[in-house]
């Protein structure tokens, strides 16, 4: 899949080149440009990375752990063994590592008066109300992060793969996912486990690329299939939604769990709240907590 995506990358940042070039050189699209270039950088590199386990370790694929997932006798047990597509994954696990430590690093440096920017921004900010959001791999990185930093005190993943050392330690901080329907079985691992609010938001019709700017700028992702079917401004209009709702009741105070979202009947959702009380799991066809 991201080899597949990757090709689709290289040859729209090639249909870009030959149709603007002319307008390329007088300054137009000159942004566009950069951010196919990066996107390109960055897949090439991923792909290779992506479930490169070691031979001795028993390298998983997908089908068969999703075989095995579907055999399994309980929720808990089929939600673990999806964990082994991350598990499997040590190149991604090993440079989580290093991305959780520079978000520890940067949270140091703004929070801290001696070392932030500059005094004033470390005095403007609240350190009892951080909360963190992140897409794809930084979404998995504000995960494994708030289980091990206090500071962090909700957590929003944008369709995050959930690489990581601390991947089946439950959640002690609100949290809210935000999936497309491929990667939505993967958090049900955290929605079983989490021992704070966790909400999972399922987007019909979308897919991965889908939580990044680059299906609103690029239609033609859309034609190749690399984005889902549903318009990319719309996948915009529902984070802007969901993370006002969540962060609004998390930081803010707004009130004791995340509010409904209204006027998005594309979204399936699953919460842990009532869980939370009675021990059994809530699932709403709407996102209605």
């Amino acid at each position: 899949m991201y080899a597949l995506e990757t090709a689709f990358l290289v040859l729209m940042a090639a249909w870009l080149i030959v149709t603007n070039t002319k307008r390329a050189t007088r300054g137009a699209n000159v942004k566009l440009f950069a951010v196919c270039a990066a996107a390109i950088a960055l897949a090439f590199p991923v792909s290779a990375l992506v479930m490169d386990a070691p031979m001795s370790q028993g390298s998983v694929g997908l089908a068969e752990i999703a075989a095995r997932a579907d055999r399994a006798d309980t929720s808990l047990e089929r939600a673990g063994i999806r964990l082994e597509y991350f598990e499997r994954g040590t190149r991604l696990t090993e440079l989580m590592g290093i991305v959780v430590h520079d978000l520890a690093f940067l949270l140091d440096a703004v929070t801290h008066e001696g070392t932030a920017p500059t005094p004033a921004v470390a005095a403007r900010i609240d350190t009892s109300r951080i909360g963190l959001l992140g897409m794809s791999y930084g979404g998995g990185a504000i995960t494994e992060l708030c289980k091990t930093d206090a500071r962090c005190r909700a957590a929003m993943n944008m369709d995050g793969g959930l690489w990581g050392s601390h991947i089946r330690q439950p959640l002690t901080v609100p949290y809210l996912a935000l999936a497309s329907p491929n990667n939505a079985p993967f958090f049900e691992h955290g929605l079983l486990t989490s021992e704070a609010p966790y909400y999972e938001i399922t987007v019909q019709n979308a897919r991965h690329s889908n939580f990044a700017d680059v299906s609103v700028f690029a239609p033609l992702l859309r034609w190749l299939g690399v984005t889902g079917t549903i318009e990319g401004a719309r996948v915009i209009d529902i984070m802007n939604a969901a993370a006002t709702a969540f962060f609004d009741a998390h930081l803010r105070g707004a009130g004791a769990q995340m509010a409904d979202l209204q006027g998005f009947p594309e979204l399936d959702s699953k919460t842990n709240l009532q869980r939370l009380g009675s021990r059994e799991p809530v699932v709403a066809g709407r996102p209605r907590f």
